[in-house]
């Protein structure tokens, strides 16, 4: 990471930590630069970044302002939310049931509306679900070949938004310490989850019918993946195994 991003970064979590309250002014450009020792075209950089991600309004004579980030940040934004918050579990916990059932509501929806497109690729999907079976399949792994999964899903609805938020989960998973863990941490149940999904995409029932089942296979699959990650945020994570000795 270059110098110009550790500031964005560091600046950013501030904003976001509420340690640079909403309203209030950043030091002018000259002033942060001297702070942080860097050159003035660095500091002007991150401001441009800072601005564009919607956490600062620039106006030229007057300085750089605070937004209040919980009205204007984006989903760009969601994995610093969650490194910013790490000191209070509760309230991150919530934030990722509340992203967990925004993922939850765009893929019902899409399910539903491509169900016809879903049976045409029910081999595909039966042959990624099927990776999915293994118990002893690595957790990096079983993460990766799980939203394979469910990007293959999602691409037979053709929703943009949809595809946002997928993109947003799948950095969560790889960037946010806890989350694969959270979602993918318990094999046996993560495994009945996708058993049962499958079998709801491919069932030949109606749309009411198969919205019905995924929101109650789902939504209890997020509530589990909830209070694993809030027993992960306070628990940390677990100690490497000791070396054996000679």
């Amino acid at each position: 990471m270059n110098t110009a991003a550790r500031l964005e970064r560091s600046l950013a979590l501030a904003i976001l930590r509420g340690e640079r309250a909403p309203g209030s002014r950043l030091p002018s450009v000259r002033a942060l630069a001297a702070e942080r020792g860097v050159t003035v075209p660095t500091i002007q950089r991150v401001l441009d970044r800072l601005e564009a991600l919607e956490l600062i309004t620039v106006t030229p004579g007057s300085g750089s302002v605070v937004r209040d980030p919980e009205r204007s940040a984006g989903l760009s934004l969601i994995p610093l939310w969650f490194e910013a918050l790490q000191d209070q579990p509760d309230r991150v916990a919530r934030v990722f049931g509340d992203f967990l059932a925004l993922r939850r509501l765009f893929a019902i929806h899409l399910a539903a509306r491509g169900q016809h497109a879903l049976r045409a690729v029910a081999p595909t999907l039966a042959a990624q679900a099927a990776v999915l079976l293994d118990p002893d399949l690595p957790l990096a792994e079983r993460a990766q070949a799980d939203l394979d999964f469910t990007r293959a899903v999602l691409e037979q609805g053709g929703n943009f938004a949809a595809v946002a938020v997928f993109n947003t989960v799948e950095r969560l998973v790889h960037e946010v310490p806890g989350v694969a863990e959270a979602l993918y941490g318990d094999p046996a149940a993560h495994a009945a989850v996708i058993t049962a999904v499958a079998g709801l995409l491919v069932s030949g029932e109606g749309p009411l019918h198969l919205s019905a089942g995924l929101e109650e296979t789902l939504g209890a699959w997020d509530a589990a993946s909830v209070a694993r990650y809030l027993g992960w945020l306070t628990r940390g994570p677990a100690p490497p195994p000791e070396s054996a000795g000679p």
